[in-house]
């Protein structure tokens, strides 16, 4: 996972659209990433009444913060 960078390391900016991962269970995903990584997808880090969730695009719901172990920011689009 070396792009990747742990949630126990660093969060990235409040509402910055990452890419998210979570290396200890499955998520809604039969993806098989040669990572080792169970799941995985795009979101943010959102606040709501000082607490703070994920939420996942395409999700209609947010996640607890312990559903997201790593992110790595997305590469700016090429102007």
């Amino acid at each position: 996972m070396s792009n990747w960078i742990s949630t126990k390391d660093r969060m990235p900016e409040l509402h910055q659209i990452v890419a998210l991962a979570h290396n200890d269970r499955w998520m809604n995903s039969m993806v098989h990433d040669p990572d080792g990584l169970n799941w995985y997808g795009a979101g943010y880090l959102g606040e709501h009444a000082f607490n703070q969730y994920w939420s996942i695009i395409g999700e209609t719901r947010s996640q607890c913060m312990n559903a997201v172990t790593h992110w790595m920011p997305l590469e700016v689009v090429p102007q």
